[in-house]
């Protein structure tokens, strides 16, 4: 079944939002018009936060009603395991790690009390003082290191593999930088607009505003600390900075997001003619 996608050239919660329960962030990119006068199919990609919260409700809509039939997980290891993806009715699960880190002894035990514990507030608070937050640096890793080039290249041979009665999911924690940059990536060689592409960006902190204050009033409990509160913030939200960094520093060494794009995950124009098919209606 093929969701009815509404037409839009901007990005609004009300137009974009999948209604899952356990689920945050999840959005779909259908109704979007580019710079050609065709837009996405209702219902065929989906982007979301880890799907570990899924009730039995979101994984029957995730099935019945979108026909998930790929479900690529951007989070690395330490993320996933902890909280893996529950299996999804007729959809082939796909690890695809974006970022691989090395910690330390001290690191590590600090992770481990985070995954220990119950209390949200002391989670965000150890989750703050570990640097758990996206900055510049993490920007760069997530658009040109190694593990993130093998992980959107894949990313993009899934989508040309996917066939035409079936949805794409994509997702990392929050569903806001890796699976931003994905996004903004896939938006980018579909021909939409700068604009477009930045307002679904930045459509996070629409749908993340309950829970970035829910956030904020938990790890307030703990600290007063503003440096530590507004690196909580930031863990549910994004700048609209770290998207033109990453996507300024690509124009700077190709000369454009799209020719990044086409040489780094060798993109053929007979690729880009199968995405516009298969995707834009």
């Amino acid at each position: 079944m093929t969701k009815q996608a509404k037409h839009t050239d901007t990005a609004t919660l009300n137009s974009q939002r999948v209604w899952l329960e356990g689920v945050i962030n999840a959005r779909e990119l259908g109704g979007y018009m580019n710079r050609e006068g065709k837009k996405i199919k209702g219902g065929k990609i989906l982007r979301t936060g880890q799907l570990y919260s899924a009730t039995s409700q979101d994984k029957r809509i995730l099935n019945e009603e979108y026909n998930v039939g790929t479900i690529i997980d951007f989070r690395s290891d330490f993320e996933s395991i902890p909280q893996p993806d529950p299996p999804i009715l007729g959809a082939q699960h796909y690890d695809f790690p974006v970022l691989e880190f090395k910690f330390t002894a001290r690191e590590q035990q600090k992770l481990q009390q985070v995954n220990e514990e119950r209390s949200q507030g002391k989670r965000l608070l150890l989750l703050a003082e570990a640097g758990m937050t996206a900055d510049t640096g993490i920007y760069e890793r997530i658009m040109f290191g190694e593990p993130a080039k093998k992980a959107y290249k894949r990313f993009f041979e899934l989508l040309l593999e996917n066939d035409s009665e079936h949805s794409v999911l994509f997702h990392c924690t929050q569903g806001k930088d890796r699976t931003g940059i994905a996004a903004a990536m896939l938006l980018t060689i579909l021909d939409f607009s700068d604009e477009l592409i930045l307002s679904d960006y930045m459509l996070t902190n629409k749908a993340n505003f309950d829970i970035i204050h829910e956030d904020i009033s938990a790890v307030s409990v703990y600290t007063s600390d503003e440096t530590i509160i507004d690196s909580v913030r930031r863990m549910n939200s994004v700048s609209e900075h770290l998207l033109e960094y990453a996507f300024s520093k690509a124009r700077v060494e190709y000369g454009s997001v799209q020719e990044y794009i086409k040489k780094t995950f060798d993109l053929s124009e007979d690729d880009i003619y199968e995405l516009k098919h298969k995707y834009l209606g």
